[in-house]
């Protein structure tokens, strides 16, 4: 339409028309391209308006999870504490609670003791009384029997006195008959053998009261082991006051400590909530990127549209140059307008020489990631052999590499919903799991570590080698295991993907979280002892060595801070450029 429009031009108003049609011409290219420019300065300081507003919230939201992480480690490391005190505070109750069991236990059996020998005392006062009315009876009989042995001994006098004089008259009459002497030596044996009788009956008199007087002196030795044991109850009683009021003294202090418990509980939930907003303010960060996303498709568009005026203006050359052939009137005016146009080329030649830059330090940056990506993720040098596995070929190998899929170690691990993904990948379903490609990967590993060596015992080093590794973990649950190094007692709250070691698949990522191995900076940082240590725990023979664990983290280690350095670097070129194109920019304008 324009050319037609030049023709138009040059057939009804001569070369005067012409030329005024190309000063028309360039001035709305200049005209464009101001526009063009304006929008470009516009749409650059509105991206670095919201490049610099993401930095804010990226750094604050950084700051505030950086502060966030310490206090809940604090908080943790406090709850951590607190619970041990609490556990302590239990076990101390306990004992307490078995020191008054025991206490209980032991005033229980004092009283039984103290009812039985009450129960003893009783009887023994009940048999004091028995002996002590006994001991009447018998100080009453033994009156009685010696006022009786007195009377028989008086008697018994009278009756000697008698007897002598019957003697006497016996005496004088023996001569008289043998006979009466005889009957009156035997009366005289029967009186003898009455009075020893009698002497004897006397003597077991006395010793009866004797006994009784034996058994009031060990009455008495009753009534002291009775006070004595009064004496010992109530020595009982005290303790078991004191223990009573230990015991309610604890309960006190487990009342404190569950109150400082519900406190802590009640600060993990506001550390929760805090959590929340830091959420809701990465989910703002996610809206400002896709703002950003958008500025950069509106700038794809100008730029596009750019293109599309520079071939017009590539044109408008082209046929101004056919002019300048066909006529050398008008040489002066198409210089100048030639001159206007250099300029305006210039511009456009200076700005996509600039953008040119950039696109240019973005593809070396892509390339440079490119690079960085398949030197992670190339073919290993030691890669496993995968046709030995029964099925699979030379192409199927390629195919499963292209995957990613190097070692039998991961084909081992493979899941059901992995093994429909690979067989719908290669093209042949049911060739994984008819094949049973994972039950071969597994049978080559078992022999490949059968036919391995086991490394001897290296010397264990000292604890205190490992305090320079544990300070780099700040203030986290870790401690010092002098044969497995550096371990985590519980989860932490970051914890690595240990998968991207080549040789650790799932099954041993569970095993060395068992372990307390959550990170790739504790394989990092393993002496020989503690790799013997962990192929021992792995049922391994030297297989940590051969797969280089520890080397293989520090590489990824490296690499991650080098990737986050040329991030920092690559946000802080991309600020400086966008500062100094929105200048420019605001310049030309």
């Amino acid at each position: 339409m324009f050319i037609a429009r030049l023709d138009y031009a040059m057939t009804h108003l001569g070369w005067l028309g012409f030329l005024t049609a190309v000063y028309f011409a360039g001035i709305g290219i200049w005209l464009a391209q101001l526009l063009w420019r304006r929008n470009k300065a516009a749409v650059w300081q509105d991206r670095s308006e919201i490049y610099a507003e993401y930095r804010d919230l990226h750094q604050r939201s950084l700051e505030n999870q950086t502060e966030l992480l310490e206090a809940c480690e604090i908080h943790e490391t406090s709850l951590l504490q607190r619970e041990a005190q609490l556990d302590e505070t239990k076990k101390q109750l306990g004992n307490a609670n078995g020191e008054l069991v025991d206490a209980k236990r032991q005033l229980d059996e004092t009283k039984h003791r103290l009812v039985e020998t009450e129960s003893q005392l009783a009887e023994a006062k009940s048999q004091l009384g028995d002996t002590q009315k006994r001991l009447a009876d018998a100080e009453a009989k033994n009156v009685e029997q010696q006022i009786a042995a007195d009377k028989q001994e008086a008697g018994h006098q009278c009756m000697v006195t008698s007897w002598s004089q019957q003697v006497a008259k016996l005496d004088a009459a023996l001569a008289l008959t043998a006979n009466d002497a005889k009957a009156a030596q035997e009366r005289y044996t029967q009186s003898t053998q009455e009075l020893s009788a009698l002497r004897t009956q006397y003597a077991e008199l006395t010793q009866q009261l004797a006994d009784a007087e034996n058994e009031q002196v060990s009455m008495d030795q009753v009534d002291r082991e009775y006070d004595r044991l009064r004496g010992h109850l109530a020595t009982l009683r005290q303790q078991l006051e004191s223990t009573q009021a230990n015991l309610v003294e604890r309960e006190q202090r487990c009342e404190r400590l569950s109150e400082q418990l519900q406190e802590a509980q009640d600060d993990l939930k506001l550390r929760g909530t805090l959590l929340e907003d830091l959420r809701e303010l990465q989910t703002a960060t996610v809206a400002k990127l896709n703002a950003v996303r958008q500025t950069d498709e509106t700038l794809a568009q100008l730029q596009a549209e750019r293109d599309q005026l520079q071939e017009k203006f590539h044109a408008v050359e082209f046929e101004l140059e056919a002019a300048l052939r066909n006529g050398h009137a008008a040489e002066q005016e198409v210089g100048q307008v030639a001159d206007q146009l250099a300029i305006a080329a210039a511009a456009s030649e200076a700005d996509r020489a600039e953008d040119q830059s950039q696109i240019a330090a973005l593809r070396r940056q892509l390339a440079d990631v490119e690079s960085r990506l398949d030197a992670v993720v190339h073919r290993p040098d030691d890669a496993d052999d995968l046709t030995e596995i029964f099925g699979v070929s030379r192409r199927l190998e390629d195919q499963l590499n292209e995957a990613g899929v190097f070692r039998f170690e991961q084909m081992a691990e493979w899941t059901n919903r992995e093994k429909c993904q690979f067989e719908r990948l290669l093209g042949r379903l049911g060739c994984v799991r008819d094949g049973k490609w994972c039950e071969q990967a597994k049978e080559l590993l078992t022999l490949a570590d059968e036919s391995g060596e086991r490394t001897p015992e290296p010397v264990k080093p000292k604890a205190t080698s490992y305090l320079r590794a544990l300070r780099t973990y700040g203030n986290v649950s870790v401690t010092v295991d002098e044969t497995l190094g550096v371990v985590f007692t519980r989860r932490p709250s970051y914890v690595d993907d240990l998968t991207v070691v080549r040789g650790i698949g799932h099954v041993n990522q569970r095993c060395l979280r068992k372990a307390g191995v959550y990170r790739l900076q504790q394989i990092a940082d393993w002496n020989e002892y503690n790799v013997w240590a962990f192929n021992e725990l792995l049922s391994f023979k030297g297989r940590i060595e051969r797969e280089n664990w520890v080397g293989q983290a520090q590489d990824v280690l490296a690499f991650r801070g080098k990737q986050d350095a040329d991030e920092t670097m690559s946000i802080s070129i991309d600020s400086s450029s966008d500062s100094s194109d929105g200048e420019s920019s605001r310049a030309a304008a």
